[in-house]
């Protein structure tokens, strides 16, 4: 259908990956910024949050710009906000106050080994979170302890972007998005091949 403009945002930022909440409202991760935008169903923008603890690396790396908050997901009661920090190897956590703002950030994860590069990430049905690494060529899983575990790594894995689990019969599988960006920037060697990728996750 047509297309129309919902909402500007500031041209400093860079918008990435967009999640509703139930009251309808859409909060944006800014990742150059360290920042969520929240948009209202007006279009109406206003600054959710911006932390330190969303900023990427200052001075920038390899892709030119900091890469900050990425990927964002609610958890199932929409208490908090997980936001990926993609180059500090972080998930931080973020409560929602009873008016809508936002509450203080906390590091709910961080691990240089087993949460490199994480991206997109989604909840599965047992409350655990499912991290899309894009640095590591990995999917990990962490607990609603905060403890980081390693789903799958390598094989077809490249560069994974963004997961997510399908609906009704299917909400047991997890879909993901195989990007292969580093091999097609020749930051990293081999030959891309971008794919969705599929697999069954096992509940208790």
């Amino acid at each position: 259908g047509s297309s129309e403009l919902f909402a500007s945002l500031p041209v400093e930022g860079l918008p990435n990956v967009p999640v509703f909440n139930g009251a309808g409202d859409l909060f944006v991760s800014d990742t150059i910024g360290g920042a969520v935008w929240k948009i209202n169903p007006d279009g109406n923008v206003t600054t959710w949050t911006q932390d330190p603890l969303l900023l990427g690396n200052i001075p920038p790396g390899a892709m030119g710009f900091p890469v900050g908050s990425n990927g964002v997901a609610f958890d199932v009661d929409e208490n908090h906000l997980y936001i990926a920090v993609t180059e500090k190897a972080r998930i931080v956590r973020i409560a929602v106050n009873v008016d809508g703002s936002a509450g203080a950030a906390e590091v709910f994860a961080e691990d240089q080994s087993s949460l490199a590069g994480p991206d997109g990430i989604a909840f599965g049905a047992s409350g655990d979170l499912y991290v899309a690494l894009t640095g590591s060529d990995a999917i990990a899983v962490i607990s609603p302890e905060g403890e980081v575990s390693t789903l799958l790594a390598g094989g077809s894995l490249q560069n994974p972007s963004d997961i997510k689990f399908g609906i009704g019969d299917d909400a047991n599988t997890l879909y993901i998005a195989n990007s292969a960006l580093f091999r097609l920037l020749g930051f990293v060697p081999g030959t891309p091949q971008p794919a969705l990728l599929r697999m069954q996750i096992d509940t208790p």
